[in-house]
């Protein structure tokens, strides 16, 4: 507002125009008066004239600051409310040093009394340092702008000041109007993440070896953000244990696999080493205990082929009934019931095992009806009397890893037809005519053979232990996640009681909220938990090892830039955007406003007056 004040500029040079007005012309009848006249030159009239212009503008411009100052000046604020978020992304360039600062500088100024918030209550800002003011920690509140109005607007001062990187928001799509139109805001934007590099841990998964039924393998996939050139170094850890590492480019840095035996358990950490890796470079994760796949093969006569595969304590918990003395309750708990040879299924064992997986050997003769129902399909008898040869698509997800060469380049089996299906089924290795050898609808694998008991013997072939092999570990109940993220949900197998279950590490050790569910309780993860292993306790005892990780938008290193977020706020004349790289000196006169500038405007203001009256009195 301070130019509509400068056309009263124009007042000093036009009293000054008026001062050269016209001379009058006298007459003298001699030039006595002329010698007793002052000896003056030109120019010093002009020097003169010049010096009083230039005082006359200065007062009157010292006159325009003076009431300009008193129009504006607001006192220092004897509070003031400091947002800070203290994620881990605003962390990384030491931001919480610039707000320590910052607040330091208030107190400098006048201020006595801050209310601090942040998204983490940390509390890890030294409150010693502000012994002679009221310096308070406030409820933790959200990162998210939107989210601020639920505790920050509960407890406003004159003035707000609300540092973050704003990491992942859209100021466009955010609704401000729980800004207070009577109070002043500084959004300070802590640093442009869209110039921050780094390589994170997007996805990791453990999963059995195709290849070698004894070794697992770990999946990792990784997110880039602002990198293209450079290399990193992918670490797979057990603590100060190196088990691998990979060197990869990062233009080809996409997914990365480790090797490590079945039995291997506990916690492990994948670890990315390199320039391009600001923070967040270490994934936590647990292999829990692998419980063996648990079998049930029900005959109606023995199978050696079926024993010789299953009954290995080590791979399998096997157990081993006839249909004609069946017991339940033994095979309830299992992950795979093997039928083998039964000519009429009974419909309640379809009813009780309804989300286990089944495999079917049949026998020569069977209760069509009964397999209709259990499958679910329409059998259709069809002729044994032509061997065919079975034909292999090595590409199909169950049979990856079971071939190391071309099935063209392999003896494959020739085994007589029994069966054709109409209905909704997946063909996963068929004849050469087309009909299914190996078929499954919904959790039931089909074979489309007689096991045992004919000449071809498809059990002796190389390809049928593998195969099996792949049914039974493929069929075992979901494992429980390997690694969680704040906020997440943990289900363990423990009803409510009067001792809880509390999340601790070496310097940490909380009582989640829960929820209980029967047998089960469901924990959530505080949303201000580090990264790093963690132990669920009950009392004395230990339920489990949990490795948390970083908020998966924490490693997100995308913000909107400075000038959309002043772009979105330049209607709001109480709503200022800045860097946290402006002058803290700066940042703080937004609360005073040239509280001390109609000083030093009255000082010259006089000043210029009496330079003035010095020059019309002593300037002939």
């Amino acid at each position: 507002m301070w130019w509509y004040f400068l056309p009263f500029l124009i007042i000093p040079i036009v009293v000054h125009l008026f001062d050269f007005r016209k001379a009058k012309k006298i007459y003298f009848s001699s030039i006595k008066y002329i010698t007793n006249l002052s000896s003056k030159t030109k120019s010093n009239y002009r020097l003169k004239y010049l010096l009083i212009l230039t005082t006359r503008t200065l007062i009157v411009l010292s006159v325009i600051v003076f009431i300009l100052s008193f129009a504006e000046t607001k006192t220092i604020p004897n509070s003031v409310s400091v947002y800070f978020d203290n994620s881990g992304s605003s962390l990384v360039n030491d931001q919480g040093l610039i707000v320590e600062q910052f607040m330091r500088n208030s107190f400098d100024r006048g201020v006595k009394s801050i209310s601090y918030f942040d998204n983490k209550q940390k509390k890890n800002l030294d409150k010693s340092l502000f012994e002679e003011v009221d310096f308070d920690i406030v409820n933790n509140t959200n990162s998210i702008l939107s989210e601020i109005e639920n505790s920050f607007t509960e407890n406003l001062a004159e003035y707000n000041y609300i540092f973050s990187d704003f990491q992942a928001s859209n100021p466009e799509s955010v609704d401000y109007t729980f800004f207070d139109s009577s109070k002043v805001y500084n959004i300070v934007l802590t640093q442009d993440l869209n110039r921050m590099r780094n390589i994170n841990v997007d996805t990791l998964s453990i999963q059995p070896s195709q290849k070698d039924i004894s070794q697992q393998i770990i999946t990792v996939s990784f997110e880039v953000w602002n990198a293209e050139e450079g290399n990193v170094i992918i670490k797979l850890m057990q603590g100060d244990r190196q088990f691998s590492s990979v060197v990869k480019e990062i233009s080809e840095l996409d997914e990365i696999q480790f090797d490590l035996p079945k039995t291997s358990t506990g916690s492990y950490e994948i670890v990315i080493d390199g320039d391009e890796v600001i923070y967040d470079n270490i994934f936590h994760f647990v292999i829990p205990k692998q419980e063996v796949p648990r079998v049930s093969i029900i005959n109606t006569n023995d199978s050696k082929a079926l024993n010789l595969i299953f009954d290995k304590k080590d791979l399998f918990d096997l157990n081993m009934q006839s249909i004609n003395s069946l017991d339940y309750n033994k095979v309830k708990m299992n992950d795979l019931i093997i039928l083998n040879s039964i000519s009429f299924i009974p419909t309640s064992l379809l009813d009780q095992f309804r989300n286990t997986f089944f495999v079917v050997f049949p026998p020569d003769s069977i209760v069509i009806d009964s397999y209709d129902k259990f499958l679910g399909l329409h059998i259709i008898k069809a002729g044994t009397n032509q061997l065919t040869e079975i034909d292999i698509d090595y590409s199909h997800p169950l049979l990856q890893g079971v071939f190391t060469r071309n099935s063209k380049e392999v003896s494959l089996p020739k085994e007589y037809v029994f069966f054709d299906f109409e209905g909704d089924f997946e063909v996963i290795i068929k004849y050469r005519d087309g009909r299914p050898f190996l078929l499954r609808s919904g959790l039931i694998y089909f074979f489309n053979f007689i096991l045992e008991g004919n000449e071809t013997k498809f059990e002796s072939h190389s390809l049928f232990l593998p195969i099996m092999y792949q049914i039974a570990f493929s069929s075992t109940k979901e494992v429980e996640p390997s690694y969680f993220y704040p906020n997440d949900l943990i289900t363990i197998s423990e009803s409510v009681s009067d001792i809880p279950v509390r999340i601790k590490s070496n310097a940490y050790e909380v009582i989640p909220s829960f929820n209980s569910y029967g047998d089960r309780m469901v924990l959530e993860i505080p949303d201000d938990i580090s990264a790093g292993k963690y132990y669920l306790l009950q009392g004395n005892d230990t339920l489990k090892e949990v490795a948390i990780n970083i908020s998966r938008t924490e490693s997100i290193m995308r913000s909107a830039k400075i000038e959309t977020w002043r772009k979105v706020f330049s209607e709001y004349e109480n709503i200022s955007v800045l860097k946290s790289d402006d002058n803290f000196n700066d940042l703080v006169s937004k609360m005073s406003s040239k509280h001390d500038i109609w000083k030093y405007a009255l000082i010259l203001m006089i000043l210029f007056i009496l330079i003035e009256t010095g020059l019309h009195r002593y300037l002939k």
